[in-house]
């Protein structure tokens, strides 16, 4: 028997251009960060055997009012299992010359062994902006490293996976 779980989250982040952000006009340059899961738990009669976590994280953003690209990103996606990380996704990242507009990490986890509990998928994304531009508030989840830096972690929900069925 076979029982599957979808699991979700999305921020939304802008930054201003240099303007504080009480004066800003509609945000030229906004982030979009989702991260998405799914666990599956295989059972033998009612006593789990394994799951299986399939899971990505995405950020994209848009490009300043005058084209600027972000300056760098990089998004990791993880697996928790009971509070604890149990897998980090393959870093995406992007820098340099290239338009740095989106990037993506993803991964699975199989486990087979005390596999029972809560499981969260997240996301780490630190996202530096083009010169003249700077971050306003942080939502929640992120902390502004300096005023072009911001890194943040959100997370989706939680799913209870039984390690018997009863």
């Amino acid at each position: 028997m076979q029982r599957m779980w979808a699991l979700a989250a999305t921020a939304v982040l802008w930054a201003v251009s240099g303007a504080p952000a009480s004066a800003a006009p509609p945000p030229p340059l906004t982030c979009n960060g989702n991260i998405n899961g799914h666990v599956s738990a295989s059972y033998t009669g009612t006593t789990l055997t394994s799951t299986t976590s399939n899971y990505d994280a995405t950020m994209v953003c848009t490009r300043g009012l005058h084209g600027e690209p972000m300056t760098s990103l990089q998004e990791t996606a993880l697996v928790y299992l009971n509070g604890s990380v149990v897998r980090t996704g393959v870093l995406g990242q992007c820098a340099g010359s290239q338009p740095c507009l989106s990037v993506e990490s993803k991964g699975n986890y199989v486990c087979s062994s005390t596999c029972g509990g809560d499981y969260r998928m997240a996301h780490r994304a630190v996202m530096v902006l083009p010169p003249n531009h700077e971050w306003g508030t942080p939502p929640a989840g992120c902390t502004k490293i300096d005023t072009r830096k911001l890194q943040c972690l959100w997370f989706s929900g939680t799913v209870h996976v039984q390690p018997v069925l009863g």
